[in-house]
């Protein structure tokens, strides 16, 4: 066995995954015994051995069953078994078959099942399943139920026999309006029975993967779906049940690895072979279980009487209009300070509103749009812009750093990126993190900086509350990076402070305890529109995180005449030594030195503000050059003069 370097050994691109193995990847490739551990932090590793011809008692001999976890399994189809299973082996299948089976049939048999029965056929039964599947459809928020449920056949799936597995489907009645795909086999020459759903779309847009009901061996294939989503791997037996309303359609591929899948809809049952030689996909109209050649349009969505709006009021002389998700606050901060022209989309667009923003965008005739961070759905305005604008130039900015590619939504949204940029529907990508921008540029990438601002200046230091000193940290989730901690520690040897905290976890909250500290803590982050306030009344605010590109908090504390201080992992004030040796903590998980830095800055805060003041108008000039030096606008101010 091979791993990492499947691909280039047999030529599969749907393989990549294999360089990285998880325990659920392992079933499908003769697994004959496998041992679980947990290690000091509880986290799972294992042991696994896959053999096709385990030679007698050799795997029994390898683990000790005093381990935490301890399971024996074949993970083959039935039909193999005879073929690559010593006699031991099958024999102890057989007999787990044939146990599961009288489980089964005494269930079957049992007062409680036929009274089930009975209830389902009923009147109230047949409501209660509607509320089950109104559950189901609301799985990415309610997941209980049908994780059980899957969890349940799933099971069933890998240790029951081909037969049974069919009778347990049977007890899963196709809900209506459903189709039903079911994984039956493979034709003779497929190296594989695989069965991958690239894409399932209506008249309303593309369906999430949640809104798909999976039964048995389904795995989730980021990034490796219709334009950049999840697709759905079946590998062994298993079915789903696919919404099949508002013409639905389903897109499905065809390669060397694929198997043959039957659907159902109604009492119509149509079996399509996935089986080929070159890779490509296939589209399938779900009412009607025939093939078509290409995806149905997408209705057009009407805009709001608000976008409208801004399009008749709005001036759009500079050429530029950027984009932004007004629930990424920071983000949304920083497009604020930075832009004049703003267009405000949440995450939630698809193929049909993303098409009509597009025409909306055309419309202003601007040069550029220049879309903040990347919010996944935004795939469809850009693709939608290439296609009716195509001499409009698209911009992105990115405000994470590399660290971020640790979370899944993060990463995903870079990975789009990137390849938007390599396939030309993206024209330049812009960081707020210097040396970002140079290490992308050295992967092809054509990359700018761009420096964050704020634009009001403080005439004089704020007037905190009475009494205190009251310390603020003002945070929108309570993760380790954001080093909450290490501030509310530091704050404690300050004699007589007071701490003002939001977004506190239970965690944070006993910390603060703990520390005997006398706080104000707000466990929801404070409303946008208030931060301001809150950051003046404070005679010193903290940010000391631990990881950061170019936070907004901290300029806009100073903005309104409250000092803060910050970890070293950005740029600001690298030019300015005072202000940098007042606010910036070179060692952020040191709490006796974030004290003493907080010490200092108490003592100078009428100093430090007052630098500030005289630092901010230079500095805010060179954040709007390098703006328009990354749009290429000669001469041009993209915001508005401070």
């Amino acid at each position: 066995m091979m791993i990492g370097i499947k691909e280039k050994c047999i030529g599969n691109p749907y393989e990549q995954h294999r360089s990285v193995w998880v325990e659920e990847d392992f079933p499908g490739f003769f697994m004959v015994r496998k041992a679980l551990f947990n290690d000091y932090l509880g986290r799972k590793h294992g042991s696994f051995v896959l053999s096709r011809r385990d030679p007698r008692g050799v795997a029994r001999r390898l683990f000790s069953e005093g381990t935490d976890e301890f399971q024996s399994e074949i993970g083959v189809s039935m039909d193999r078994l005879t073929q690559y299973v010593d006699l031991d082996s099958l024999h102890d299948i057989v007999e787990r078959t044939r146990a599961i089976s009288e489980e089964l049939e005494s269930i079957k048999n049992s007062r409680s099942y036929q009274a089930m029965v009975q209830f389902r056929r009923s009147p109230i039964g047949h409501v209660a399943a509607k509320t089950l599947r109104y559950v189901d459809q609301g799985a990415e928020k309610i997941k209980g139920l049908s994780k059980i449920r899957q969890g349940i056949a799933g099971l069933a799936y890998q240790y029951v026999p081909r037969m049974n597995a069919r009778l347990l489907e049977q007890m899963y009645h196709l809900p209506h309006g459903f189709v039903r795909l079911r994984l039956i086999g493979k034709n003779p020459h497929s190296q594989g029975a695989e069965a991958w759903i690239l894409a399932v779309r209506n008249n309303h847009g593309f369906l999430s993967a949640g809104q798909i009901r999976l039964y048995g061996s389904w795995t989730v294939r980021e990034g490796s779906g219709m334009k950049g989503m999840p697709a759905l791997v079946a590998s062994e037996y298993g079915w789903a049940d696919i919404p099949a309303e508002h013409g639905a359609h389903l897109v499905l591929l065809r390669h060397p690895w694929s198997g043959i899948v039957e659907l159902q809809f109604g009492n119509v049952r149509r079996r399509f072979d996935l089986y080929d030689s070159q890779a490509h996909d296939i589209i399938i109209d779900l009412t009607r279980l025939e093939q078509k050649q290409s995806l149905p349009a997408v209705r057009p969505v009407p805009l709001p009487d608000t976008v409208r709006c801004w399009l008749e009021t709005t001036d759009f002389s500079q050429g530029v209009v950027t984009v932004v998700n007004p629930e990424w606050r920071g983000i949304y901060s920083s497009t604020k300070n930075l832009f004049d022209t703003i267009l405000e989309l949440p995450d939630h667009l698809d193929e049909a509103s993303g098409l009509q923003y597009a025409w909306l965008l055309a419309e202003t005739r601007c040069q550029v749009v220049v879309i903040q961070g990347f919010p996944m759905t935004y795939y469809h305005l850009v693709t939608a812009l290439r296609r009716i604008a195509p001499n409009m130039r698209i911009a992105v900015i990115w405000h994470g750093t590399f660290l971020q590619a640790m979370e899944d939504y993060a990463w995903q949204s870079f990975r789009q990126v990137e390849r938007l940029c390599r396939e030309g529907a993206i024209w330049k990508l812009g960081f707020v993190k210097a040396r970002m921008a140079e290490i992308m540029a050295k992967r092809g990438i054509r990359t700018g900086f761009v420096q964050n601002m704020v634009r009001e200046v403080p005439d004089k230091p704020s007037e905190p509350l009475p009494g205190g000193p009251h310390i603020g940290v003002w945070l929108l989730y309570a993760g380790w990076l954001k080093n909450p901690f290490a501030s509310i520690a530091a704050v404690s040897a300050l004699p007589g402070a007071t701490l003002h905290m939001s977004a506190a976890s239970d965690r944070v909250r006993e910390f603060a305890e703990f520390m005997n500290i006398r706080s104000n803590i707000h466990f929801q982050p404070i409303d946008q529109g208030l931060m301001r306030h809150y950051l003046a009344q404070m005679h010193l605010n903290l940010y000391v995180t631990l990881s950061e590109c170019a936070p907004m908090l901290p300029l806009e504390s100073l903005s309104v005449g409250s000092p803060c201080l910050f970890g070293p992992t950005t740029y600001y004030f690298d030019d300015h030594d005072y202000l940098r040796e007042r606010l910036v903590v070179p060692q952020p998980d040191d709490a006796g030195m974030i004290a003493a830095y907080m010490q200092r800055a108490l003592e100078e805060r009428d100093e430090i503000i007052a630098a500030y003041a005289r630092y901010a108008p230079d500095y805010n000039r060179r954040a709007r050059a390098t703006l328009a030096e990354f749009l290429e606008f000669d001469g041009c101010d993209s915001a508005k003069n401070t």
